[in-house]
């Protein structure tokens, strides 16, 4: 159990900056409760919660961009909901293809972070509210991807939102924040409503993740740009790992 709480505790640090904290949390949790539908619906709780922690620091120091971040997490939301409902064996396939474009950009943002962000404050002054549809499609792809399984899944949502939207990277991780809490949460419902919840040991669980949370966002709101190269590298790390 000591064990788990540490990985819950750095698992949340992770997904209340640039999200991720699944990677460590579903294996952690499979150690205990092995591959079942079980595994995946607990660990929605540890992704409720962590990420509404998040999303109620940043929203209390004024860091979420609202309209667009309920926009997106509205359309992620959707996609939740049908990956959380939908049978695995038919996503299975689309798994490997979301994390190698995800490990892609995981990989470019890492090398490339000083350029994009360069760029992005030259070329995207404006703050406009409507979502393009390449972000509105990011959504749905993210929505079903993180419903279904999950794990990486908040790092997709902060990236499209990096790159299909001009909120910029503090904008990006807090709207990112918004739209993996309504995620986590419908999912929550669809696999609770199944029988595949552990209600009891997940609730405990999720306390860890929300410490780690805690000193995640705090980090963020006064060094987003310093921590996100480590914390990208990780996550890189482990999304190479999965392929292995």
């Amino acid at each position: 159990m000591t064990f788990l709480l540490a990985a819950g505790f750095v698992a949340g640090v992770i997904d209340s900056v640039i999200g991720g904290g699944g990677l460590i949390t579903i294996p952690a949790l499979m150690l205990r409760m092995g591959i079942s539908p079980a595994t995946v619906g607990t660990n929605k709780i540890a992704g409720t919660a962590v990420t509404l922690t998040a999303m109620l620091v940043y929203g209390f120091n004024k860091r979420v961009p609202w309209e667009v971040a309920l926009k997106f997490a509205g359309w992620v939301g959707l996609g939740s909901v049908l990956g959380a409902f939908f049978s695995p064996r038919f996503l299975a396939p689309l798994y490997p293809a979301m994390l190698w474009v995800g490990t892609g950009l995981c990989v470019v943002t890492l090398f490339l972070k000083d350029k994009i962000l360069s760029w992005m404050k030259s070329h995207h002054q404006r703050t406009g509210n409507s979502l393009s549809p390449l972000a509105i499609g990011l959504g749905l792809v993210c929505g079903l991807y993180d419903g279904a399984w999950g794990p990486g899944g908040g790092t997709f949502m902060f990236l499209a939102l990096f790159y299909a939207t001009p909120m910029g990277l503090m904008g990006a991780i807090a709207a990112s924040k918004v739209a993996n809490f309504f995620s986590s949460l419908l999912a929550l419902g669809a696999f609770g409503v199944q029988g595949y919840v552990q209600w009891g040991f997940g609730s405990l669980f999720a306390m860890s993740l929300v410490g780690g949370a805690l000193v995640g966002s705090h980090l963020a709101l006064k060094h987003a740009e310093r921590i996100l190269t480590p914390l990208l590298l990780i996550v890189t790390a482990l999304l190479l790992w999965k392929h292995l």
